[in-house]
């Protein structure tokens, strides 16, 4: 059986409502960012597979990667977040997955910050907050696109 993305949506939600006073309450912060863009994105990614017959490429595990693969894969095809954003936002889209790239894009963002940056720029629960408005709008608008 194959693992359904809604559940990281679920975990966000959950890790959301840590209490503001528990001590990782930053961490469990971006957590739920992260779980909930990704919930987004995959659910996003077999939408596009499904429908547009969007071919996913793996990456190489990041140990067995040359300098070569890695330029190659930035210059040609982007990240799979990249390419999935680009098929909705792509020339030729109807305004309904241009609206779906585009808030997908903005909580990617959110992602970044919270998965890379020790000082997180701007209000963590504002993104949180964000994030998971947008990620569950995405997951619906999913439903009902063409």
């Amino acid at each position: 059986m194959s693992f359904d993305w809604i559940n990281y949506l679920s975990l966000a939600e959950e890790l959301s409502k840590t209490p503001n006073e528990t001590p990782n309450k930053e961490a469990t912060s971006r957590a739920a960012i992260s779980r909930a863009y990704y919930a987004a994105f995959k659910k996003a990614e077999e939408f596009v597979v499904r429908r547009d017959g969007f071919v996913v490429q793996k990456p190489k595990p990041r140990g067995s990667r040359s300098q070569q693969d890695s330029n190659e894969e930035e210059q040609n095809l982007g990240s799979s977040h990249v390419r999935v954003i680009r098929q909705f936002t792509r020339q030729g889209s109807n305004q309904y997955r241009i609206k779906i790239g585009v808030t997908l894009r903005r909580i990617k963002h959110h992602r970044e910050s919270a998965d890379y940056d020790a000082d997180y720029d701007g209000n963590i629960d504002e993104a949180l907050n964000e994030t998971l408005i947008k990620a569950k709008e995405i997951i619906s608008k999913l439903k009902v696109a063409v």
